[in-house]
């Protein structure tokens, strides 16, 4: 198994089978079930999504900031 597979299968998470359904009861609930990822990965998600969604403001006040370092040091 790759580095690329193992970072993929973590990013994923762990497999949450759906709950089983109670034999007396009238509704039947059909779930393929769902992947709980973990903390870290959620973490990294939301880092990712905000960049890709304001990555034009992030660079410009990068620049600006960097800027004006350099200007208080020059003096």
């Amino acid at each position: 198994m790759s580095l690329i597979e193992k970072i993929k299968l973590w990013y994923r998470g762990k497999y949450v089978p759906p709950p089983l359904n109670d034999p007396n009861s009238p509704i039947v609930i059909i779930s393929p079930g769902c992947y709980e990822q973990p903390v870290i990965a959620k973490i990294l998600k939301v880092i990712g999504q905000f960049w890709l969604a304001h990555w034009k403001w992030i660079i410009g006040i990068i620049f600006a900031v960097a800027g004006i370092i350099v200007s208080l040091i020059k003096t």
